[in-house]
């Protein structure tokens, strides 16, 4: 259950149940229509330990994940940054950001690069 087991929301929630995984913002990364900032957090309670945990299985999870979604559209979703804080007495939120690039991008239609 290090992941969050069963507790996946797109909301923290109140009086949550530790460990789960919130979705945090999509944003636009920069300019391009295809490449989007994907954040998602992690919260345990407990030891530091136990956030680094949930750290490495998203990463694990997420990182060079082959995604297909809407219409066999391909999504590429790589590892960013990641920050582990202590909220408050004992509890710790993960935060992992991941690069989420469509199709076009990965087929090299936009060269990031250029």
């Amino acid at each position: 259950m290090v992941l969050g087991g069963p507790y996946i929301y797109s909301d923290v929630p109140v009086n949550g149940i530790y460990p789960y995984v919130s979705l945090g913002e999509i944003e636009p990364a920069g300019d391009r229509d295809d490449e989007w900032q994907l954040t998602v957090h992690a919260w345990s309670q407990g030891r530091q330990g136990d956030a680094q945990a949930i750290a490495g299985a998203l990463l694990g999870a997420l990182d060079d994940a082959p995604l297909r979604i809407e219409q066999n559209r391909c999504f590429e979703l790589r590892f960013s940054l990641a920050d582990i804080r202590r909220e408050k007495r004992r509890v710790y939120r993960t935060t992992v950001v991941f690069r989420l690039r469509s199709g076009e991008a990965i087929l090299g239609g936009n060269n990031a690069d250029e």
